[in-house]
Formats: structure tokens, sequence, C-alpha cells
């Protein structure tokens, strides 16, 4: 009896050991994560010749995440494969962005699902630790002729719909084990804050809101925290580096004059008073941070 209980206590002992390294490695893993991402929209960045610099600005920016966008015919290359590898021997997650303002019509998330099964495909010819983590969408509903001819009740509707979408695709996402982060504006909580709070625990791993307007940058991404928190989903807070006078960019919306030292204080500002550890950082995007930084 006495070996029996020498013998069980041991076990024991040993399993909470091994549950104490396996948290310790966890914690360790997450401390070390880089809370810094970026958005590139372009083919070039993908390809060998501009992969040194692109290293050199991620190593130098501390961003362990890229967004990037895939054409057809660079989904089908080999440029693809291997700038996942080498992306991947530097620690790097990619992720796949995509996104139409059309589909936000789409309550079927039809358009999504296709997406999602580009992603498989293209994760089927690399290695498993070096495929795409999963995808970020940026499907702006906004940008369309329905929204801007609908009253407050209609483009309700159109954001119902549109999540309706994006927890269709969701679900598939969650089939294929990708993540699917959603990107956002910072106003639909003025429409439907019941609407805002469906979005963010049903229809992804979290949000990244395009908080676009320097004037009150705590504020204007309050509810999305706050439901962030209340269902632990990852948030992500994106900056707009791009010049004023593109996409119709005012001086206010933007970081491009101000410089990256006040994009700086206004992220650690933003850490220190939410105190939220899945708040994260992201820069829009990839060729006008090179651009600064030169």
């Amino acid at each position: 009896m006495k070996k029996l209980i020498y013998y069980t206590g041991l076990t024991l002992i040993l399993v909470i050991g091994i549950i104490l390294i396996v948290n310790r490695v966890a914690q360790k893993s997450a401390e070390t994560h880089s809370k810094h991402s970026i958005f590139s929209w372009s083919d070039e960045v993908v390809l060998a010749e501009e992969r040194p610099a692109l290293l050199s600005i991620l190593d130098r920016m501390d961003i362990g995440a890229i967004y990037q966008s895939f054409s057809k015919e660079l989904l089908a290359s080999q440029e693809a494969e291997s700038f996942l590898s080498q992306m991947q021997e530097h620690t790097i997650d990619v992720f796949y962005l995509t996104g139409e303002a059309e589909w936000g019509l789409e309550a079927d998330g039809a358009s999504l699902k296709e997406e999602i099964m580009k992603v498989e495909l293209l994760n089927q010819k690399v290695d498993k630790k070096a495929g795409l983590k999963g995808l970020v969408i940026d499907v702006e509903p906004y940008l369309l002729e329905e929204w801007d001819a609908a009253d407050k009740k209609g483009k309700v509707k159109i954001i119902e719909t549109f999540i309706d979408g994006l927890e269709a695709a969701y679900q598939v996402a969650k089939d294929k084990d990708l993540i699917m982060i959603v990107t956002i504006p910072n106003f639909y909580d003025r429409y439907s804050l019941y609407e805002l709070d469906r979005l963010i625990s049903l229809a992804g791993d979290g949000i990244a809101v395009m908080n676009y307007d320097r004037t009150d940058e705590f504020t204007q991404i309050e509810n999305e925290v706050h439901f962030s928190k209340k269902h632990g989903k990852p948030i992500i807070n994106i900056a707009e580096l791009q010049q004023p006078g593109k996409h119709k960019l005012v001086d206010i919306n933007t970081y491009y004059n101000v410089g990256l030292e006040e994009l700086q204080k206004s992220w650690a500002s933003l850490d220190d008073r939410f105190q939220y550890p899945k708040l994260s950082f992201s820069y829009h995007y990839y060729d006008t941070l090179k651009e600064l930084l030169e």
C-alpha cells in the first residue's frame, strides 16, 4: 500500500512538473511574440529580390506578422511557396489579405469561402509550419452605392448581411484550422452596438480596426476593445501611413507628415490606457513604411 501511495505521488509530481514546464514555455512564447504587424498589397513584396529589404524592415520595426495580398498569378507561382518558407525561417507569420466591398452583400459568404479554399490549396504545397496562418478579411461594404443610398436602418441591415456572410465563412475557416481576422472601420458602433458585439463574438478570431483619425484614437476604438475583452478576442489597432491626398485621406487620417516617432508614442499610450494583452498594432502599409524609413 505504501509503495502504491509512493508511486502515485511520484506520478502526480511528474505530471504537475510537466504541466508547469509546458505553461512556462507557452508563457515565454506569448511574451516574446511581437505586438506589431504590417499590411502589404503589392505582389512585388513577395518576390525574391525584395525580401532582403522586407526582412530588414520587419526586424528593425519588430514586426512579427505580415498580412499579404496575393494575385491569382502569384498564388500559382513558386514565388509564393518560397516566400512562405523564407518567412517561416525568420519566424514571421503570414496571413492571406483579401476582400472586395461587394462581398459584404453576400449573406452566405460565398466569395469568402472561395478565398479560404485558395489558402488551403497554397498551404498544401508547402510544409505545414510554413503555411499561411489564416486570412485577414478586408471587406468594406460602406464603400458601395447601396450604403450611400441607405438610411441608418438600411445601413444596419447591410452590416447584418455582412456579418451573416462572415459567420458562414468563419465556420469553413475553423474547419480548415485557419485563423480569420476581420478588418473593420472605427464607426460600426455608431450604427449598432449589438451588431458590433455579434461580429466580434461570432464572425472571426479577432478584429483589426482602421483607427484612421488622430483626433481621439482611444475613444474611437473603446467599444471595439470592450467587446474584444468581453469575448477574449484579439484586437489590432491599424494606423494609416499613406500620404494625404491618396484615397481621400487628409492629414488627420495619417501619420505620414507627423512621423513614426509620434505613431510609436500613440501606440504606447493606447497600450498603457487599455491594459489589454491581446491588443496589438499594425502599419498600413509596407510600401509607405519603407518610404518613411529611407
